[in-house]
């Protein structure tokens, strides 16, 4: 041990030595100073580089402790809190030489990034670039025979049945997809009628005293002509299903006929023109009849939970207008508390579809990877742990999308491997014996003591419900923490630059668009290397043989949906952003883990806070369990009462 000490320091000298005689060669010509003092600054230079590469750049691995199994581990993120002038002028330090460098280095350091080579060299698991989950033939064969049976039309069947025993209750409640069928079976209004109103909605919204800017898009004619093709069809009774003439909004990182695609920046829509083509979710939704009303605006290429972008500024939370209203699907989410419509799609990389759900008191659904294939979706991808995902005003509205989008695509290969869609039980929700709901004690309470609290009554209700609850254990979750944002930050980083390097937007021109958030990321990302990506896909593999053993004693795993609730809006933030890494992780801490594995996971309301902000509660299943999420979510339905958002709701102007 002592041996390979003196050796290392000697290497050290060593380094000191060479890279100091590099600047005494550099700074001997310097007029005026002398050769004394020429040799002490290089050395100094010298010394200080090879320290920096020693502690930032190659570390000993040897000296980095990993966390001992079943210990939990998880800290929060760690950068400086950045908003108006410190943003701008943080962002501009990146660009200096050398300190660019050295804070680039430093930052990636205190997110603790040297754990996930030290975890990957202890492990004999081979790198995991894609989680897939290949289904057991038993697996196969069930899904096969549920989903002719437990379909689209018999969960509208069960929903129109809970709505006729809900009818004279006084309490607020979303409109449902089936209210809308409803409406148009009993001749009370049409499709057309129902978007014309919507369409009205939403050019009002947008010039309240605080604007409604989660619809980032709306193409009025292309609605209405989907109208009008619904309504025709209504009136020869030929309606295509449960969902025809259902509105409903798509995330701005998802291609849709006749839209621009700007992944919520302020030129990228220009860049890529008007798609001709809707990817798959959008495509299958609009061949079950649903109607596209616009573009919900998005976090900035998705790299944020907050819910801010270069093209639309931040969005407002329904419920609390000084509030953000979460990332990075956060029109999505805004879009569906509003009321506007009963359906959106999002997508989610990091809890970008149950983060925004929380946080605006509605449901969001992440599938298992794969599950809902995207061709013509995007070409800005993170698509190793992000999945596309339905946020629903009900939990049957969120089945139904799920049955709509779901499902293997000949076109897209990987998907042929994945279980027919189905929701077998769903109905099944006053008794839960023989289901096993695990519980990692320090990780559930890591959180506000109000959602910690709420959350538990959650587990109460289904404990209570005969579903027994089991403690359990994960080990290393925060290297796996940060082996995840390692992950979706280098594939977000390297699609940018495809665009870069084919030309397609000037780098010099365009970087200075982003948010200044994000020009920030942009540069950090790049310090990346080959070396942490593959020792990050090491530690994913590590994630998934966790989650197995996890699954092997329990059914599910239940935990808070983020640690805090709906972050405050400063005014100083409205016009130049916030740079705050400590509320970042906060609000995806119980989130990642799910996406780093493709497992399955979903967000429910839990009640809220003191302030009357919304908190989610969220249950995680093995590969290809939905169903099971769907039907425990559906036992909760009814656990906490709805609240109307006391900021933005126009539900109840459209008339049913």
């Amino acid at each position: 041990g002592w041996s390979r000490g003196l050796l290392a320091s000697n290497m050290e000298l060593v380094n000191a030595v060479a890279y100091g005689a590099s600047y005494a060669i550099i700074t001997w010509p310097i007029k005026g100073s002398s050769t004394t003092k020429a040799i002490v600054i290089s050395a100094v230079c010298g010394l200080s580089y090879s320290l920096y590469r020693r502690i930032f750049v190659t570390p000993n691995l040897g000296r980095i402790e990993i966390s001992k199994e079943g210990v939990y581990d998880v800290q929060d993120l760690v950068a400086p809190k950045c908003v108006r002038w410190k943003l701008m002028l943080f962002a501009a330090l990146f660009d200096v030489p050398i300190l660019g460098d050295f804070l680039k280095s430093f930052l990636i350091y205190r997110q603790g990034s040297f754990k996930i080579r030290a975890l990957a060299g202890s492990l004999n698991l081979r790198a995991v670039f894609y989680p897939y989950h290949f289904p057991t033939p038993q697996q196969l064969e069930e899904a096969a025979f549920y989903a002719s049976m437990k379909n689209a039309d018999w969960l509208s069947k069960l929903q129109k049945e809970e709505n006729n025993k809900r009818e004279n209750v006084d309490e607020f409640r979303y409109w449902s997809s089936s209210d809308y069928v409803s409406a148009y079976e009993a001749g009370c209004t049409d499709p057309v009628q129902v978007v014309e109103r919507i369409l009205e909605l939403i050019r009002r919204a947008a010039q309240e005293e605080f604007p409604f800017k989660a619809f980032v898009e709306v193409n009025e004619c292309d609605a209405l002509e989907q109208a009008s093709a619904s309504k025709r069809r209504w009136e020869e009774g030929k309606a295509l299903g449960p969902l025809d003439g259902v509105p409903f909004a798509v995330k701005d990182n998802l291609n849709a006929c006749n839209y621009k695609t700007t992944y919520g920046t302020c030129f990228l829509g220009d860049v890529l023109g008007v798609q001709r083509h809707d990817c798959t979710p959008v495509a299958r939704l609009k061949a079950a009849g649903a109607i596209l009303i616009g573009k919900a605006g998005m976090h900035e290429l998705g790299l944020g939970t907050l819910g801010t972008s270069s093209v639309a500024g931040p969005f407002r939370n329904p419920h609390a207008l000084g509030a953000y209203c979460g990332g990075s699907s956060s029109g999505s989410a805004a879009v569906v508390a509003a009321g506007f419509v009963p359906i959106a799609l999002g997508g989610d990389g990091g809890g970008s579809v149950r983060i925004p759900a929380s946080i605006c008191g509605v449901i969001g659904l992440k599938p298992t990877h794969r599950r809902v294939p995207n061709i013509n979706g995007s070409e800005i991808v993170d698509n190793t742990v992000a999945c596309i995902g339905p946020l629903g005003a009900t939990i049957y509205d969120i089945a139904m999308a799920y049955l709509a989008i779901s499902g293997d695509d000949p076109s897209v290969g990987d998907s042929l491997i994945t279980p027919k869609p189905h929701v077998s039980g769903f109905d099944k929700v006053t008794n839960l014996r023989g289901i096993r709901i695990g519980v990692f004690r320090p990780f559930f309470e890591h959180a506000d003591p109000e959602i910690v609290e709420a959350c538990y009554r959650q587990v109460k209700t289904l404990e209570s419900l005969g579903a027994q609850v089991k403690e359990v254990t994960i080990s290393n979750l925060d290297t796996i923490r940060v082996a995840h944002l390692l992950t979706i930050a280098s594939e977000i980083g390297q699609s940018v630059e495809i665009f870069e390097s084919n030309n397609r937007i000037e780098k010099t021109k365009n970087i200075g668009k982003f948010t200044l958030e994000n020009q920030i990321f942009l540069k950090i990302f790049k310090h990346f290397s080959a070396h942490d990506y593959i020792a990050a896909q090491k530690v994913r593999g590590f994630a998934i043989e966790q989650m197995r053993k996890v699954f092997e004693d329990v059914d599910v795993l239940a935990l808070p949906t983020c640690a805090t609730t709906a972050p405050d809006l400063r005014d100083e933030a409205i016009t130049h952003g916030e740079l705050n890494m400590q509320v970042l992780g906060r609000l995806g801490r119980f989130c990642s883990v799910a996406n780093f594995a493709g497992l399955p996971a979903i967000s429910v309301p839990a009640g809220y806070d003191g302030q009357g902000k919304p908190i989610g509660f969220q249950l995680m299943a093995s590969a290809y369990h939905e169903p099971l999420l769907l039907r425990l979510a559906n036992a909760l339905k009814d656990s906490v009462k709805a609240r109307k958002p006391a900021g933005y709701y126009y539900g109840d102007e459209i008339n049913l």
